[in-house]
């Protein structure tokens, strides 16, 4: 395993800490898995199969023609119910 020296301003450290003992974990376990998601998440957007998975699902789902512009209206409206 490799070290490395990250510079993390103090109230992301303190937030790393926190979590870490919540869920009772060194907090290096926290950056590994972070950093695994974030490379996760570059290999998906890279990954050709996503992107035709992505394409094939375009029109499948139906909706308000205008929820792109009222979006937080049917949220409110959601929320009400």
């Amino acid at each position: 395993m490799t070290q490395i020296e990250v510079s993390l301003a103090d109230d992301q450290r303190a937030a790393l800490e926190e979590l870490a003992r919540i869920r009772n974990v060194p907090v290096a376990d926290l950056v590994r898995k972070g950093i695994e998601e974030v490379l996760r998440s570059a290999h998906a957007r890279r990954d050709p199969e996503v992107k035709r998975r992505a394409l094939q699902a375009i029109g499948r789902f139906t909706g308000p023609s205008d929820l792109s512009v009222r979006h937080d209206d049917y949220f409110a409206e959601a929320c009400e119910e």
